[in-house]
């Protein structure tokens, strides 16, 4: 038995968008650089240093034919427990699309998004 995914893999990737200048300077992929962008650790959450202690990483990011993607990072150190906290929002906002239906008769609009909340420790 042979099975197929029509369209290949399409699962959360708007979670591969950078979500921080660095990380797009970067070519998107980050694996080793070290620094104190809050950013970088919600994409790998190995980077979390006591250095982001409140330290906050907002950015917006106006894409092609009304597409926005929002990103919002904080950082916390504990020192009790000597842990490192991160709290992220990531939402992709796809703008207003027609919706048809299978004849392609206008139904109306409406406006998919996507969003993720992370706590990484």
């Amino acid at each position: 038995m042979k099975a197929q995914t029509i369209g290949g893999n399409t699962v959360f990737n708007f979670l591969k968008l950078p979500s921080t200048p660095q990380l797009t300077a970067l070519g998107g992929v980050n694996t080793s650089q070290i620094s104190n962008d809050i950013g970088l650790a919600f994409n790998n959450p190995a980077l979390l240093r006591q250095e982001m202690h409140t330290q906050m990483n907002a950015v917006f990011n106006s894409l092609y034919d009304g597409i926005s993607s929002y990103n919002l990072s904080l950082g916390y150190h504990h020192k009790k427990i000597n842990t490192n906290f991160l709290w992220g929002l990531n939402y992709l906002d796809y703008g207003s699309i027609q919706q048809t239906d299978v004849s392609g008769n206008l139904l109306g609009e409406f406006r998919p998004s996507d969003w993720v909340r992370q706590l990484s420790a």
